[in-house]
């Protein structure tokens, strides 16, 4: 098994640590957001406007009570993303994103399979690119 880990940091200031890790032919890549204020902030600020769409949506109906809110971490780990460098060929979209909870997860999962396993992944953001190597 193999983990190389880097730190990324988003337009909104979120530092998010990037794990990758290769075993048996699967790269496994995490992104976890550091848990900070900043990142409570966020998350007190959905729960509040969850509260009002749920709120909106129990007066108003589904279709009157407009688009649900984004949590921080939808709003800031979107800009996050992991793929590998070289092509996958066929299997490029072999990359799997899981999200998910009750909007106050900052982690995000990409899964990849193919053989050979990719040697090098790009970590961007919207302000940044970094390459990371699998020795």
């Amino acid at each position: 098994m193999t983990t190389v880990s880097t730190r990324v940091t988003t337009s909104g200031g979120i530092a998010v640590d990037v794990v990758i890790v290769r075993a048996d032919g699967i790269v496994t890549a995490t992104a976890d957001a550091v848990s900070s204020e900043l990142t409570r902030s966020y998350d007190e600020l959905f729960l509040r406007e969850e509260a009002r769409y749920l709120e909106a949506v129990a007066t108003h109906g589904l279709c009157m009570a407009g688009e649900p809110p984004l949590s921080g971490a939808e709003k800031y780990l979107a800009e996050v993303e992991v793929r590998p460098v070289e092509s996958m060929g066929a299997s490029e979209a072999a990359g799997v994103r899981y999200t998910g909870g009750g909007g106050t997860e900052w982690k995000v999962v990409w899964t990849f399979l193919s053989a050979p396993t990719p040697a090098q992944f790009a970590v961007t953001t919207l302000r940044t690119r970094t390459t990371i190597q699998l020795p």
